[in-house]
């Protein structure tokens, strides 16, 4: 199966309307087994973290206004990318 597209929003905050606001953005490309760790690792890579002295939570949107989602273990993961895989559109479901 092929890989799956995913953005990611970093570097913004939360606004009083729970929308992710002021971010900037990069692209991943997920493999569609990737595990918590696995994308925890690549995020990190991609935005020159150290995974061991920082603190990352990864999170998102189903629809405007609506509470964040928080991904915390794999479980999350599999529900994260079973739901990017379901939609065509690239920046849907950013993290």
């Amino acid at each position: 199966m092929s890989n799956i597209t995913v953005i990611v929003q970093h570097s913004g905050h939360w606004n009083e309307t729970t929308n992710y606001t002021a971010f900037k953005v990069v692209g991943l490309l997920v493999a569609p087994n990737c595990d918590y760790a696995k994308l925890l690792g690549m995020i990190c890579n991609e935005l020159q973290l150290k995974t061991e002295s920082t603190s990352v939570i990864i999170e998102y949107q189903a629809k405007d206004g609506y509470p964040p989602f928080k991904i915390v273990d794999d479980l999350h993961v599999m529900f994260y990318l079973e739901l990017k895989k379901r939609e065509p559109e690239l920046t849907k479901y950013p993290l």
